[in-house]
C-alpha cells in the first residue's frame, strides 16, 4: 500500500472531532463521576482513535491510545474511580493525543517528554487498580468505586448481599431475573464473589 492510499486527512478530521467530544465528556464526567454513558463515550472515542492510528501506520499513537483505553476500561469496570486525578490525567492524555494528531497533520515530531509523563501518570493509575485487585483477591473484600462516589445528600445506598443456593437454577429459579428486578429499583452495582 502506498502512502497515497492511507486516509490521513480523514483520520485527522475524525480525530479532531472525537477529541473535542472526549474533552467535553471528561469535563462532564468530573461533574458526574458515576455516569457510565460518559465513560463509554470516552472509551469508544479512544478505541476509534487507536484503530485509526493503526490504519494510518502510527503504532506510537496506537500504543498510547491503547494505554488510555485500558485506563478507561478500568474506570468502566469500577476498578478505578473517576476522581479529580483521573479526570486531570484523562484531560492531559486527550491533549497528548491531540499533539500526535497535529504531528501527523504537520509532519512535526511529538513532544515525547510530555507523552512519557502522561504514560507514567496513566500507568500509575492502572497500577493502583491492579494493586487493589490483588488486595481484593487476598482479602475477598472491597467497596466498589461506584458506591464511593454516591452523593449522600441526594441518594441512598443499600448493600444487598445475595447468596444463591447452588441448586436454584435446577429448581426453576432464575438469579438473573432477581438481579434485573433489583436494577429496576434504581442504579445497581453488582459485584460477584466466588
Amino acid at each position: 500500500m502506498t502512502t497515497d492510499n492511507i486516509p490521513v486527512a480523514e483520520f485527522v478530521e475524525e480525530s479532531v472531532e472525537l477529541l473535542q467530544q472526549m474533552e467535553e465528556a471528561a469535563l462532564e464526567l468530573d461533574a458526574r463521576p458515576g455516569d457510565r454513558a460518559l465513560v463509554d463515550q470516552l472509551f469508544r472515542g479512544m478505541h476509534t482513535i487507536k484503530g485509526g492510528a493503526a490504519v494510518v501506520k502510527r503504532p506510537d499513537l496506537a500504543d498510547y491510545a491503547h494505554r488510555l483505553e485500558h485506563l478507561l476500561d478500568q474506570v468502566r469496570g469500577g476498578h478505578v474511580s473517576a476522581d479529580k486525578t483521573v479526570i486531570s490525567t484523562l484531560l492531559d492524555a486527550i491533549d497528548c493525543v491531540g499533539l500526535f494528531v497535529t504531528g501527523i497533520q504537520t509532519g512535526l515530531p511529538v513532544d515525547q517528554a510530555r507523552v512519557d509523563t502522561s504514560v507514567q501518570n496513566v500507568s500509575a493509575l492502572v497500577g493502583s487498580a491492579n494493586q487493589l485487585a490483588h488486595e481484593v483477591q487476598e482479602t475477598g473484600e472491597a467497596v466498589p468505586s461506584e458506591l464511593m462516589s454516591i452523593d449522600s445528600n441526594n441518594s441512598q445506598a443499600y448493600l444487598v448481599t445475595l447468596k444463591f443456593h447452588p441448586q436454584m437454577p435446577e429448581q426453576g429459579g432464575d438469579p438473573l431475573l432477581l438481579l434485573k428486578e433489583l436494577a429496576e429499583l434504581g442504579d445497581c452495582v453488582i459485584v460477584a464473589h466466588p
